[in-house]
């Protein structure tokens, strides 16, 4: 499994403009990503940095 050290903001992004954005989701139509609140309920991926 690759790790998932990538970005794809959505210009402007993220700016957490409700000061409770601490999520992720991709805008449509160009999948870009968007801070979004967490009292949405989605489907997520996680990260995880492992140190030796």
């Amino acid at each position: 499994m690759l790790p998932l050290n990538v970005t794809d903001w959505n210009m402007g992004e993220p700016n957490n403009s409700i000061w409770d954005e601490d999520c992720v989701d991709t805008e449509p139509p160009t999948g870009k990503w968007a801070d979004i609140p967490f009292k949405r309920q989605l489907k997520f991926i996680c990260e995880k940095h492992i140190y030796n």
